[in-house]
């Protein structure tokens, strides 16, 4: 029988006072392995996101200037010199009184600050009546309007979750620096425990401990090292 117990809290200290404050080893591995890893540096935004004004909505790209005053009844009509597609990089400008079909994502061309919805506008070969003004920048993502160059956005000692990876990816990125992840030893003690799959004697019990912990200590991210079952006494 146990004799001689230490406290909880004892028992606690003396573990916290032999682990590291940090630990002491890196390793630079892909973003796609490195789910619920702790970053081991701080990440700085190294180019504006989105990197490009571009359209909210599907469109027309115009100078908001150019639509004051349009109405149902009075609409403004622009002439139309081009279409953008998303992912593609404008290659025309948009002079007074000029505009050009944009799909939602797509970049803004040159001379535009605002986009119209399609559903003010109609359209008759090179001609875009629009029927409701717009104010610059209105239906437009700016750049940097999700996140600005030089901006830290990840500190060292977050875990990496899903939302922050995919932050990762967004900024270009393909490996980071993380915590090399700590080994915990997982020792069952007891002459009644016995690994499960083997029989199972009577006044036995299968050894739930080690399991439970194991599992426990991969949801923290660490390694665990089953070191399989000992006896009670130290003698043993």
């Amino acid at each position: 029988m146990f004799r001689q117990l230490i406290p909880f809290e004892r028992a606690k200290q003396i573990i916290l006072e032999n682990i590291p404050s940090e630990p002491a080893k890196t390793e630079n591995i892909p973003i796609y392995k490195a789910y619920n890893r702790v970053l081991a540096e701080d990440i700085i935004a190294p180019f504006d996101v989105p990197s490009f004004n571009r359209s909210i909505v599907d469109g027309y790209a115009v100078r908001a200037e150019d639509t004051f005053g349009a109405e149902e009844e009075k609409p403004v009509k622009l002439t139309l010199v081009g279409r953008i597609n998303v992912g593609e990089t404008p290659k025309l400008t948009i002079n007074s009184m000029e505009t050009a079909e944009i799909a939602t994502g797509a970049a803004l061309p040159k001379g535009a600050n605002a986009v119209v919805m399609v559903e003010y506008t109609s359209r008759e070969g090179d001609e875009v009546a629009i029927y409701r003004p717009v104010v610059k920048g209105e239906n437009v993502m700016k750049a940097g309007d999700d996140i600005k160059s030089r901006e830290k956005i990840l500190e060292k000692g977050e875990i990496l979750v899903p939302r922050k990876i995919g932050v990762l990816a967004a900024l270009g990125f393909t490996n980071v620096k993380v915590y090399s992840q700590p080994k915990i030893a997982i020792i069952s003690t007891g002459p009644e425990i016995v690994e499960p799959g083997k029989p199972l004697p009577l006044g036995k019990v299968y050894d739930v401990n080690s399991y439970t912990l194991s599992a426990a200590v991969q949801e923290l991210g660490a390694i665990p090292l089953n070191m399989g079952i000992i006896p009670d006494e130290e003698k043993e």
